[in-house]
């Protein structure tokens, strides 16, 4: 905390520290009610003792175990939310970019956001859904396995039995998930934007003409399917269930599998330079202005063909520093005549510029650096304290 203090940065360390505390404390307890919620949910279901039939010819009969699964699946929720903490407390630097977003002042050419929505927002809202997938997903298995071990889930020959009570609770957590699903899918019409599935980085023809538009239809479906998977779910009618959250799967996979491969195939590959164009255009646009180099201004340089020895005395540094030398075989003669042990190595050749003797000039030069792979002995003195790095390096005009 000292060289904190001496160094000025007191005021980083404590902010990222009590973020972390913070981002952590709070998973871990949203995470906590969630699980323990369900869980005093399903341990005030009552159920008949059962015997789980685990092979044909064995069975468990389980009686007596009521306070025991209950307090285990009690217990698992509080496990559980400690590694909820440990995964929340990772994301403060998302969450610091998140409170202090700005905006751009700059749309996407297809979705119209506001650049700064991708850059600072964007990568928390992500985070936020995983954390509540990993949250339904999670508690689903404690309350499946209290409710399994209890006797409101029965697998044996007979078939499978489910409780009424089992089967409200599952409708409930079925359609929050389906929900969750429509909010993913909204957020993945962002992610478009962020593919590499065309010519250049960003959306291309298929994603903003196919994927796009099922991504809205998916929207619209996963809420509808998530009201009818809980209603079905509620009424006993598990094969409505089973078909709602099916149309999902179905529209999923043939609108962002099937149907994406099949216009990238026949449509778009057939005459991908005209299709791809415009987001070719995009992707050059925002590399620029990512850079700095949007506003430049080219000057066509007109080549003159009367060349004298006048314009050659005018220009004596340029031609003294025409580049003459191949990197390649430059490489090679360096590594023959400039190596001087086994354990060093040139990787590569480089241009620079230096004044030599009073005179600035162009060279070619090349670190001689270190090969561990290449020590006379690979023990710790030698890499750690012996060989620590390279020794100069070789240049030539």
């Amino acid at each position: 905390m000292a060289l904190l203090q001496e160094t000025g940065y007191t005021g980083i360390f404590t902010k990222t520290l009590s973020t972390k505390i913070a981002l952590g404390a709070a998973f871990r307890l949203f995470f906590l009610v969630f699980a323990t919620v369900n869980t005093i949910i399903a341990n005030r279901a009552s159920f008949r003792p059962v015997k789980l039939h685990l092979v044909d010819n064995l069975a468990l009969q389980v009686q007596g175990l009521e306070s025991i699964v209950r307090t285990a699946a009690l217990a698992a929720g509080a496990v559980f939310a400690f590694f909820a903490a440990q995964w929340g407390a990772l994301r403060w630097e998302e969450l610091l970019i998140f409170m202090n977003s700005v905006r751009m002042d700059l749309a996407d050419p297809i979705l119209g956001e506001d650049i700064g929505f991708y850059l600072f927002r964007l990568p928390f809202i992500e985070s936020l859904k995983g954390f509540a997938g990993f949250t339904l997903v999670m508690t689903s298995l404690i309350v499946g396995a209290n409710y399994f071990l209890r006797g409101g889930l029965v697998l044996s020959n007979a078939g499978f039995y489910i409780d009424r009570q089992v089967r409200a609770h599952f409708g409930v957590l079925g359609g929050l998930f389906l929900l969750l699903a429509a909010f993913g899918f909204y957020i993945d019409t962002f992610n478009l934007l962020l593919t590499k599935n065309g010519a250049v980085f960003g959306g291309g023809y298929t994603d903003v003409n196919t994927r796009l538009l099922f991504y809205r239809i998916l929207m619209a479906v996963t809420p509808i399917a998530a009201v009818v998977f809980g209603v079905s779910m509620l009424r006993g009618a598990l094969k409505a269930a089973l078909v709602s959250a099916g149309v999902v799967g179905v529209v999923y996979f043939g609108g962002l599998v099937l149907y994406p491969g099949f216009v990238q195939k026949f449509k778009v590959e057939p005459n991908e330079l005209v299709l791809e164009t415009p987001y070719i255009e995009h992707n050059i646009k925002f590399t620029r202005m990512g850079y700095d180099l949007d506003s430049i201004d080219v000057i066509p340089f007109d080549v003159g063909y009367n060349l004298t020895s006048g314009n050659i005395e005018a220009n004596d540094a340029t031609i003294k520093n025409i580049r003459l030398w191949d990197h390649v075989p430059l490489l090679r003669t360096y590594s023959q005549l400039q190596q001087i042990r086994t354990y060093y190595k040139f990787a590569d050749v480089d241009n620079d510029r230096y004044t030599i003797n009073g005179e600035y000039m162009q060279v070619m030069l090349s670190p001689r650096e270190l090969s561990y792979a290449d020590l006379p002995s690979r023990s710790w003195i030698n890499e750690k304290l012996t060989f620590t790095h390279g020794y100069g390096l070789a240049s030539g005009p």
